[in-house]
């Protein structure tokens, strides 16, 4: 499912315009994206995004073969919890 027809299922199943529901639906995932970087996860219903932190690491670039550093980054990720 793209974008695009999650915002149109928002917009029927609440009434309201695409442009109002394309708000809601970026406030969602911005606020779970927000709280999963803040405090390590964010849980809603069966579904999770968690914090995923990389460590430093040396890499190669695979056009030239040199050496490069690649820093430390944290992402959030999306995990599907079971529906036992």
């Amino acid at each position: 499912m793209k974008k695009a027809d999650c915002i149109a299922y928002f917009a029927e199943n609440f009434g309201t315009t695409k442009i109002e529901a394309e708000k809601m639906f970026s406030f969602v995932l911005d606020f779970m994206y927000d709280s999963a970087l803040k405090d390590g996860k964010c849980v809603f219903g069966p579904h999770q995004m968690v914090r995923k932190e990389y460590k430093a690491r040396n890499g190669v670039n695979p056009q030239t073969g040199e050496q490069i550093s690649i820093p430390a980054k944290t992402k959030v990720g999306y995990k599907r919890l079971n529906r036992s």
